[in-house]
């Protein structure tokens, strides 16, 4: 009776080892499955997001009228991409890299005018303004006036991407997450002056160049101020944003509807110095809202051709056919995914 009694209970524990294996088997198969499918999810998402910077080429190639670039062309800002990729809420956005300012071209005169006038706006910086604008010139080789004499080792050579200024002296992250929309790193090769694009311009931007240049404090705000009404208007589709052509002096005053006096001629002659209106680099935010809990996105910054090979990151668009050249280029590639 008593080798009965063993012999069941060796046989319930085998059955119960049995079905731990089965449960255990089930549970791991499960998992392997939703591994699987998270991957292919990942890999198709990649996929779309890639096309979609791809498609954003397509359309900076596109533009009619390459020599004036703003916010009225085909390219610029948010776009939907429901025809070319079906049933996937792609979110792309595109904008001009240079109505920022150069990193590697400003003075520290005009970074610490920029970082006043965020400060001004409301925006928080944790660094002195004038600490923080010597720290970027430091890294960069240069020196300012200003700023607390310090032997941090820096660079010494221009900044290759904005996330560099997270290692300079003296920056938090809410630092650089204030100031990074406002800067850049790409400008057109060999034009080694400030210049930023007057109609893609954020408004901080354009005070900042007009408070940096010598002239009464009257003028200028007597300036701005028509600035900020013309580019309004231009926005609004009331006037053509600016053209080449407008940034002589008198042209310039002319289509701000300001009187040419001496002081403002003055002025405008100083100021049109560092304006443009002709873009090379662009930054494109793609983004898939619909992938749950991961913000899944790619940003990009495209650009003239430097001879490397792209090779990487091109994707053929599912969709209708469209032109691509290879004037231009990706030059900056980040994801989330």
């Amino acid at each position: 009776m008593e080798r009965k009694g063993s012999v069941l209970i060796v046989v319930l524990w085998v059955l119960a080892v049995l079905s731990l294996l089965t449960v255990s088997l089930a549970l791991l198969t499960r998992l392997n499955t939703q591994m699987a499918s998270g991957r292919l999810k990942r890999i198709e998402t990649r996929e779309h997001l890639e096309s979609a910077v791809q498609f954003a080429r397509y359309l900076i190639e596109s533009d009619p009228h390459p020599q004036s670039d703003h916010p009225g062309d085909p390219w610029f800002g948010k776009h939907d991409l429901s025809e070319w990729l079906p049933e996937t809420p792609i979110e792309i956005d595109i904008r001009d890299e240079e109505g920022k300012i150069n990193v590697n071209l400003a003075s520290p005169e005009l970074l610490k005018t920029l970082f006043g006038i965020l400060i001004r706006n409301g925006k928080n910086l944790d660094t002195d303004i004038e600490e923080l604008s010597a720290s970027i010139v430091r890294w960069r080789g240069n020196e300012a006036s200003f700023g607390t004499p310090t032997s941090y080792p820096n660079k010494k050579a221009p900044f290759e991407s904005l996330e560099e200024l997270l290692l300079i002296e003296r920056i938090t992250a809410r630092d650089f997450e204030t100031i990074k929309p406002f800067l850049t790193v790409y400008s057109p090769r060999g034009d080694l002056s400030l210049r930023v694009n007057i109609n893609t311009a954020p408004d901080e931007i354009i005070e900042t160049l007009l408070q940096t240049v010598p002239g009464d404090e009257f003028s200028k705000q007597a300036l701005l101020n028509a600035l900020r009404a013309a580019l309004q208007d231009a926005w609004q589709g009331k006037q053509r944003f600016f053209r080449s052509e407008d940034l002589t002096p008198a042209e310039f005053l002319r289509k701000l509807n300001l009187s040419t006096t001496s002081q403002t001629i003055a002025l405008s002659g100083q100021l049109t110095r560092f304006l443009t209106v002709n873009s090379a680099y662009f930054s494109v935010s793609v983004r898939d809202p619909s992938v749950k809990n991961l913000s899944a996105g790619i940003t990009a910054v495209i650009g003239p051709s430097t001879g490397r090979s792209a090779a990487e990151f091109q994707a053929t668009v599912q969709g209708p056919a469209f032109f691509r050249s290879d004037a231009l280029e990706i030059l900056s590639w980040r994801e989330r995914l």
